[in-house]
């Protein structure tokens, strides 16, 4: 399994799952493999997927929303707790 696209920039279809957080409101989501697959392509880095993701319970309040961080997750990882919310 390739880990890193060149300049060191981790792929998102490394990751079995992401766990995508609102730095501002604390919102956690799961996106898993299956939604993974349907949203990027297999070039896709973190950090391009980062900066074309917001926060909508941020931007309903007024503020921009763009604060989040990404965490890319191990199978064991995302098995452990974690559940996909829509």
């Amino acid at each position: 399994m390739q880990k890193f696209s060149y300049r060191g920039r981790r792929r998102v279809l490394a990751a079995n799952a992401i766990e995508i957080t609102c730095e501002d409101c604390g919102r956690t989501k799961l996106w898993t493999r299956v939604t993974l697959e349907s949203v990027v392509t297999s070039t896709t880095t973190l950090d391009d997927l980062g900066a074309r993701l917001f926060c909508s319970a941020c931007r309903l309040r007024g503020g921009g929303g763009y604060n989040v961080r990404l965490r890319p997750l191990s199978e064991r990882a995302s098995a452990a707790g974690f559940e996909e919310r829509r």
